[in-house]
């Protein structure tokens, strides 16, 4: 198991980069792990709900 305190952003080299970029990158990392990790898209949603919640499924 991974620790919960070290994330590794996929987009982000060594080089130098100004925080305010690397803060993008971290929270995109966080909502694309937590999505894949979390394994949200197949969690509790009610993707047949609604017309709405059907196309959103779709999608993907």
């Amino acid at each position: 198991m991974e620790p919960s305190n070290i994330l590794k952003i996929d987009t982000v080299d060594n080089s130098w980069r100004d925080k305010d970029s690397v803060m993008l990158d971290a929270c995109f990392q966080l909502l694309k792990d937590c999505i894949e990790k979390e394994n949200l898209i197949d969690g509790p949603t009610a993707w047949e709900a609604d017309k709405n919640h059907s196309l959103a499924k779709n999608k993907h």
